[in-house]
């Protein structure tokens, strides 16, 4: 009986020793690990920053789509207005420079 907890506990200490090895050596990164999980990471964030981006710049061209027409509208009342027609023709530009960069040109 003595020879089998003695067995019994031997086999268990091996294996306890083996897993705290392969423990202990599983927590150290490699080099390789380091340089994939650091470019994965680029990747990830270069294509979150992308969208962000992409965001904004819609939200622009919508905010300024909303006035180019507002003001467009003004013009249609006071159509002799020099500062709406000023305004009304940097719309137009930003607009059309907004919707280049949406479209990706």
């Amino acid at each position: 009986m003595t020879n089998i907890k003695f067995i019994i506990s031997v086999v268990l200490f091996i294996i306890a020793i083996g897993g705290a090895i392969f423990a202990a050596e599983d927590r150290y990164v490699t080099d390789k690990e380091a340089s994939k999980s650091l470019e994965m990471f680029n990747q990830k964030m270069d294509y979150e920053i992308g969208g962000l981006k992409s965001d904004i710049l819609r939200n622009e061209y919508e905010f300024i789509s909303e006035r180019y027409f507002k003001i467009k509208q003004l013009l249609f009342k006071y159509p002799n207005d020099l500062e709406l027609q000023i305004e009304y023709a940097e719309l137009k530009d930003q607009r059309a420079a907004l919707k280049d960069k949406v479209k990706g040109k």
